[in-house]
C-alpha cells in the first residue's frame, strides 16, 4: 500500500472480501459437519478416530 501503483489498491480492498469469503466457507462446513456428525455419532455409527481424522482435513481450498 505503500508504493506509487494505483492497481495494487484494488488488490488492497479485494482482500478482505476474499478472506471473508473464506471465513462464511468454513463456517458453512463446519456447520454440515456438525450438522451430519452429531446425530451418527449419538447412534454410534461414527467412530471418534474417523470423525477426527476428517475434522483435521484442510477444506478444500
Amino acid at each position: 500500500m505503500m508504493r506509487s501503483n494505483p492497481p495494487l489498491v484494488a488488490d488492497a480492498l479485494a482482500l478482505p472480501l476474499h478472506t471473508y469469503g473464506r471465513i462464511l466457507k468454513s463456517q458453512f462446513l463446519a456447520f454440515v459437519y456438525n450438522l451430519a456428525g452429531i446425530p451418527l455419532a449419538a447412534f454410534g455409527l461414527l467412530s471418534p478416530v474417523v470423525a477426527s481424522a476428517r475434522w483435521h482435513c484442510p477444506a478444500s481450498r
